[in-house]
């Protein structure tokens, strides 16, 4: 029972925020593909494939793949990863990953030439992040201020 109100609450918000976000409701229901072996699945994302996306690399238009790419591309310096501009519209996930990437590559870009270690720049960027992170909820104020600050 306990399990069935948890689930039902779940199932309230989420239409309660399709609702106010003014997203069709047919969104809601995903599409049923049958696969080869007679299984039933869904499309876990349904809502990407519907969506406009475009991407854009230094001013031209390139594909997914393409973007793909130069997030795996272990060749690019943090220097010339940093001075990409990339544009996605349309895929929140793959964006968030471009973003993070990027700052990663700005900030390693500054560490002294002399650490060589992958680990230990790997370390450096990673605490200056996270040092980032404490300064700017430091800065916040009223209802945003963290608790113990």
């Amino acid at each position: 029972m306990k399990h069935f109100k948890l689930l039902t609450l779940t199932l309230f918000l989420s239409l309660s925020g399709f609702l106010y976000s003014q997203t069709p409701i047919s969104t809601l229901f995903l599409p049923i593909d049958r696969e080869l072996d007679g299984n039933i699945s869904t499309k876990i994302n349904s809502a990407e494939v519907k969506t406009k996306t475009e991407y854009n690399i230094n001013g031209e238009p390139r594909t997914e793949q393409d973007v793909i790419n130069i997030l795996n591309d272990k060749n690019l310096t943090d220097e010339e990863m940093s001075n990409i501009r990339i544009n996605i519209v349309g895929n929140p996930s793959l964006e968030a990953k471009v973003k993070d990437k990027q700052r990663k590559s700005s900030i390693g870009k500054d560490i002294d030439k002399t650490i060589t270690d992958s680990k230990d720049r790997q370390t450096l960027i990673d605490l200056e992040i996270e040092r980032l992170v404490l300064e700017q909820n430091n800065g916040k104020k009223g209802v945003f201020k963290k608790v113990n600050n």
